[in-house]
């Protein structure tokens, strides 16, 4: 599984998609995914999630 790992301290990025490319992975840092606008499902933690505009993952 990949990993996703982070030496800056804070990162912001913005950027849109409409279908997600990245393999299944995990991470050594803390992720907050805001949803600006559209709608579909998220794998988390084996889990699967609906969201829309609005949403928060924390």
């Amino acid at each position: 599984m990949k990993r996703y790992t982070q030496f800056k301290p804070f990162i912001i990025s913005e950027f849109e998609v409409t279908d997600w490319h990245h393999p299944r992975h995990n991470h050594n840092h803390y992720e907050l995914i805001y949803i600006k606008h559209g709608k579909g499902s998220h794998l988390l933690n084996k889990t699967k999630v609906n969201y829309k505009s609005g949403d928060l993952f924390y």
